[in-house]
């Protein structure tokens, strides 16, 4: 059975926590009154980072980079700390200085952001992609009168979390097409649940990811449009430190940002390398890796997509206003 965050993991996001956690967070972890360090200098000379990685999330990347030597031979020595659920479990760490670098999506960091935690994007890791098979998306009963997102007015869809990727995605393309994003009605259910409740009719329509998406195909729902693949560019997994720790380490920072580039860089041509990592690290089942869509990993953040999504954000009342650039980057961050 896989957790909420694996299931997560399969639509290359988190969940997103309330603003009150993520400020009872920022309060927990300022409280202790502990400065971020630049890590410890280990027996071999490199220096040694901790870094919060997904426990079954685009972590790929930053396991490669372990594996071929990129770190060693970048000076760095690296311990992976399973991440937690969401980022309000995952702040306090980065902030006191426990951990030096974690993973996000764009949602995630930017609500983040908004509530005033002093936490600044450092790189990109995966990103949705116009190429490639969908897996993740908008899905419907065969025989649903449901053919496109327009026709999602007055609709019920199920989504695995509020306020996630997900339902921002669709939100943003329903504004594309026309359609008022407040005439669609979002309800969270297990993602276990959500096709049988399509089904019986307790929802006209529904989001899902990974083996979920393709069991649902296969059991003869269909999908509208291409998912995550409709808004290409979209952050769905990315790096990120505190911005006092970037501001006094910023040569280790750029370090470990060029090691973890050239583990994309591997991973984006050794997908084998990819489903090697998947079937060892996470709880995944073997039949859905052996064939799994390989991301896009990308070192490179979008701003124009992460505004759209932030807009998106402020419409849903999850966020109040977009956050600056300079809140929500660090300026060695690779963006375009």
């Amino acid at each position: 059975m896989l957790s909420d965050t694996q299931r997560r993991r399969l639509a290359g996001g988190f969940a997103l926590p309330a603003i009150a956690a993520i400020g009872m967070a920022v309060l927990t972890a300022c409280s202790s009154g502990t400065a971020s360090s630049g890590g410890t200098a280990a027996s071999d000379g490199t220096v040694h980072i901790t870094v919060m990685r997904p426990s079954a999330a685009t972590f790929e990347p930053e396991i490669l980079a372990q594996q071929l030597g990129y770190f060693k031979a970048a000076g760095l020595t690296v311990t992976f700390k399973i991440a937690g659920d969401d980022l309000s479990q995952n702040v306090p760490p980065v902030l006191n200085g426990e951990v030096q670098f974690a993973s996000a999506d764009a949602a995630s960091l930017l609500k983040a952001v908004a509530a005033g935690v002093p936490v600044r994007a450092v790189m990109g890791v995966q990103e949705s992609t116009a190429a490639g098979t969908p897996s993740d998306g908008l899905l419907v009963p065969a025989s649903s009168p449901i053919k496109s997102i327009t026709d999602l007015k007055g609709k019920t869809v199920g989504v695995s979390d509020l306020g996630g990727l997900p339902q921002l995605t669709i939100e943003i393309l329903a504004q594309k097409a026309g359609l008022n994003p407040a005439d669609i009605h979002f309800v969270a259910l297990p993602v276990t649940t959500l096709s049988s409740a399509a089904k019986s009719g307790k929802i006209d329509a529904f989001d899902t990811f990974g083996p979920f998406f393709a069991a649902a195909k296969a059991a003869g729902f269909r999908a509208i449009g291409r998912g995550s693949n409709d808004l290409p560019g979209a952050p769905q997994g990315l790096i990120f430190a505190s911005a006092s720790y970037l501001a006094a380490h910023a040569d280790v920072a750029k370090k470990f940002q060029e090691a973890i580039g050239k583990g994309i860089a591997y991973a984006d041509s050794h997908p084998a390398a990819v489903r090697d990592v998947d079937a060892k690290y996470t709880p995944l089942p073997k039949s859905y890796v052996e064939t799994e869509p390989i991301p896009d990993y990308n070192t490179v953040l979008d701003k124009s997509v992460v505004t759209e999504i932030a807009k998106a954000m402020v419409t849903a009342g999850l966020i109040s206003d977009v956050p600056p650039d300079s809140q929500f980057y660090w300026s060695q961050a690779p963006t375009n």
